[in-house]
């Protein structure tokens, strides 16, 4: 009976606690016109309200009934004897199965009145192709409920494109902050709502490239957020201190700093507590939760960049006797980039590449692991690649702008392999160092030496902002 699965999801709903933004999002349907009793409706609306404006693990009786006393929508509610006769809700695990039922009890509903409808109307001798056309416009209706039309006229479109271009305002990107690569980046960074995919072997340095993005960007003012599948927060901590300081993080680990790392140490974390950004460590993340963690940030954090470590430690929400890993990390790709075009921010996933890319010159895009998908999603996909591990001593002149003669220790490779609004097949060359986890962009054209790691110190130290033709500062 419809009113009994009404009252079950109430009371469901009741336990969702922070799993109602997935409820949400699996159910989009679900809305206050779908209750067939009017005083259900009004509950539902005050569950929402709560949750949307709380943090609460689960919302009690005597909660909802103060939250609806003070609105002043009890009355409408049933009043407190209905509310407290709802089920006591032990979970709110099967809230999204009970609102499926729910919403297919109320679309058959539909149908089934539209159809006596049809019956009531063809007996009053209207034409037959009025009737079957009321009755097509209503159908259509039924299987639009619950979508999102993110339809523009293309008036309306360049309109907005002519205001835009009025106000001299250029489409907005977030620079990485190290400037060999965001001089080949349209827009000078990642724009929003793009999906990046970053790909390398094991040790090349992938998850150094989020620490760098997440530091770097946060020098400019941007809001981070990083799920980090891979390593545990206090790794990740480490390692950023280690990087914006400049000292070996093993060191940090054994607590063997000597005088002078120590002080890198702490102004490392004096520049650190500054920055606004919200980091996870959730090992085996679902695609769902990212969903919905993503979305928490947004509302909570305003974080205008995701960054995710990595593709594949990523678990998908299900999996099914005909489901591969392939397909699975199809899926989450897929669901990864509509995460940021709903969000409106800019999501960069790390990704693995096959082993056997180690023996190539450079990695291509067949070379990402499970990659059929992934080519297709990316917007922006960058490789990493170092010719030092693959034995070559100097960096072969094509990579190097024509210049001869540059060793390759301690340089990487990140080759832009695909990049829907600019250049594809452009390279830029990074300095890696593994002890410390920096990575600053290197000018090929004029062989610079890298600066000391005093001078590094003392620029981090100073806190300055960069000019736009610099690396940005840690």
């Amino acid at each position: 009976m419809k009113q009994d699965l009404e009252r079950k999801l109430l009371s469901e709903l009741m336990a969702a606690g922070t799993s109602f933004d997935a409820f949400i999002e699996m159910a989009p349907e679900i809305d206050e016109k779908i209750f067939l009793e009017s005083k259900n409706r009004y509950i539902y609306s005050a569950i929402k309200g709560i949750y949307q404006s709380t943090e609460l693990e689960r919302i009690d009786f005597e909660t909802l009934i103060a939250t609806m006393d003070a609105r002043k929508t009890l009355d409408f509610g049933g009043g407190a004897g209905y509310i407290s006769r709802l089920d006591d809700p032990l979970s709110g695990a099967y809230a999204t199965t009970t609102a499926k039922m729910l919403i297919e009890v109320y679309h058959k509903d539909r149908i089934r009145k539209l159809c006596e409808r049809t019956i009531e109307v063809a007996s009053n001798g209207r034409a037959p192709e009025e009737i079957a056309e009321k009755m097509i416009d209503e159908m259509q209706r039924i299987i639009e409920s619950g979508k999102t039309d993110q339809t523009v006229t293309l008036s309306r479109g360049i309109k907005k494109i002519r205001e835009e271009y009025a106000k001299n305002e250029r489409r907005k990107t977030i620079p990485t902050g190290i400037a060999s690569l965001d001089r080949h980046l349209a827009g000078g960074g990642f724009a929003i709502g793009d999906y990046i995919v970053i790909g390398a072997r094991p040790s090349v340095g992938k998850s150094n490239v989020a620490f760098n993005f997440m530091v770097n960007m946060t020098a400019q003012g941007y809001r981070v957020g990083l799920i980090s599948a891979e390593m545990d927060i206090d790794s990740v901590l480490e390692r950023t201190t280690a990087t914006v300081g400049n000292f070996d993080d093993d060191r940090l680990r054994s607590r063997s700093l000597n005088s002078q790392e120590e002080k890198a140490f702490m102004s490392a974390c004096d520049i650190l507590e500054k920055r606004n950004a919200v980091i996870s460590d959730a090992a085996g993340i679902s695609i769902t939760e990212i969903g919905v963690l993503a979305k928490k940030w947004k509302r909570e954090h305003k974080i205008d960049i995701l960054l995710i470590d990595y593709l594949q430690y990523i678990s998908p929400t299900k999996t099914g006797k005909y489901s591969n890993r392939e397909r699975d990390i199809a899926s989450m790709s897929t669901a990864l980039k509509t995460i940021g075009r709903k969000l409106n921010i800019p999501v960069i996933v790390l990704a693995q590449l096959n082993r056997h890319a180690a023996n190539k010159e450079i990695p291509q895009l067949s070379d990402l692991r499970e990659s059929g998908q992934i080519e297709q999603d990316g917007d922006v996909i960058i490789l990493l690649h170092s010719f030092e591990d693959a034995g070559e001593r100097f960096i072969p002149a094509p990579f190097a702008n024509g210049n001869d003669g540059i060793p390759s220790e301690g340089l990487v490779l990140l080759s832009i392999q695909k990049q829907r609004k600019g250049k594809k097949k452009v390279h830029a060359l990074v300095r890696f160092d593994k002890t410390t986890g920096r990575m600053t962009s290197i000018d090929t054209k004029h062989s610079e030496q890298f600066a000391t790691s005093e001078l590094a110190r003392a620029k981090m130290e100073s806190i300055l902002y960069p000019s736009k033709a610099d690396d940005l500062p840690f």
